[in-house]
């Protein structure tokens, strides 16, 4: 009765592969990252990873994108809270510190860690609509220069120096574009409007600008996915002739763009932050997210069995520890075990979003862990919130008893 539809994400440093399982007793429904229902189609949940971060045009709100298909969440609503709200850009993620990074239409440069926006300073260098965040700073190239500079912070999130890393790098100035880090190779990759659109790249290690491609996308909007894929967005009104809105994949060689398959929806964005890195090391702490979506009409009750093992056999997986993140509402959840129960019933068309913690213990990762992967195995199972449904088949009380 049920569709299965298997899917990896998280490729990079820390994996994810979900794994379908399903209880029959009830209307249930369990999926990996991508789609499930039954066939009777009164229960169905989307449940899967968001990869990248977006703010949206006009709004000023930021969300989660899922790569895989398309679906936006909304992560956060109360942005800057000004008139310049339909210009916030230039984000950036921060993943040690998980903080987004991001500015309105002047040079004041905002943070939100996942619990409350804070004002972090000006930018030296004025206004910004293109960055990213990589080898611990927030690298940016101001409004119509042809400059790179580079910001570190304090350990409350405020400016610490803001510094010019590169001046006049390319001939023109560079307007309304943006720019994302291949952690990897130290490799900043451009997109951006000069005499004419350019993707370009520059080496931060070798100070060395290389033109790639000219009449690339007007204001195409690049960020890394976790696949290691580069990724562009093209809003509407802002695309060039034959480059119509949507979502691409981007050579990183040569420029080429394909469109991806999906629809790209009604929402434009203003920019792009990349939520992975390539690098887990001893004592890094990740802040995992996944949805579930109620896409049926009843209805229902979730719960999140996590497990995660090491690609070598052999190794244990002791040295990881996972956890709910701090900034979601504890009572909303129970940690049994390995089990995490969402104790809300979610209605139909509702979205719920899952942070989690994952630690890598320093003193217990020798150098056996060296180039391994860890793959976290979150199985997800829904059930009708009616006729406690949850206590009969589930064996827990959560939900109430009869």
């Amino acid at each position: 009765m049920t569709k299965k539809i298997i899917y990896s994400s998280f490729v990079i440093a820390l994996t994810s592969l979900l794994v379908v399982g399903a209880t029959m007793a009830w209307f249930t429904d369990s999926d990996d990252a991508g789609m499930a229902s039954f066939d009777s189609g009164t229960l169905s949940m989307e449940a899967g990873a968001s990869m990248i971060f977006g703010v949206e045009a006009i709004t000023g709100d930021i969300y989660e994108i899922d790569l895989s298909g398309g679906g936006t969440y909304l992560l956060f609503d109360k942005t800057i809270g000004t008139t310049s709200d339909k210009y916030v850009n230039a984000l950036a993620y921060d993943r040690e510190k998980k903080r987004l990074y991001y500015t309105p239409e002047n040079n004041k440069l905002y943070f939100y860690d996942f619990n409350v926006e804070q004002y972090a300073g000006n930018l030296a260098g004025g206004r910004t609509a293109g960055a990213t965040f990589g080898r611990g700073y927030y690298w940016y190239v101001p409004q119509a220069t042809n400059d790179l500079w580079r910001v570190s912070f304090n350990p409350d999130g405020s400016i610490s120096t803001d510094v010019k890393f590169m001046d006049n790098f390319a001939n023109g100035n560079f307007s309304f574009g943006d720019v994302a880090l291949d952690i990897n190779d130290n490799v900043l990759y451009g997109s951006a409007s000069a005499s004419t659109k350019v993707y370009f790249k520059i080496d931060l290690l070798t100070k060395t600008y290389t033109q790639i491609d000219t009449g690339f996308p007007n204001h195409m909007q690049i960020s890394f996915g976790s696949d290691g894929l580069l990724y562009g967005h093209v809003a509407e009104g802002t695309g060039s002739i034959g480059t119509p809105k949507g979502w691409y994949t981007i050579d990183l060689d040569s420029g080429d763009h394909e469109v991806l398959s999906w629809s790209p929806g009604s929402q434009n964005f203003n920019d792009l932050a990349s939520n992975s890195q390539n690098n887990w090391n001893p004592s890094n702490t990740e802040l995992m997210h996944y949805f579930v979506k109620n896409t049926g009409n009843k209805r229902i009750n979730v719960r999140v069995n996590v497990n995660g093992k090491w690609a070598l056999d052999g190794l244990s997986p002791d040295n990881v520890q996972i956890q709910l993140d701090q900034s979601m509402n504890q009572s909303d959840w129970v940690v049994a075990g390995h089990t995490i129960y969402y104790l809300k019933a979610i209605e139909p068309g509702e979205s719920v979003l899952l942070h989690l913690i994952v630690h890598l213990d320093g003193p217990t990762t020798g150098d056996d862990y060296q180039g391994q992967t860890f793959s976290l195995n979150p199985i997800f199972d829904a059930i009708q919130s009616s006729n406690y449904a949850p206590y009969h088949d589930w064996g827990v009380n959560y939900y109430g008893t009869p």
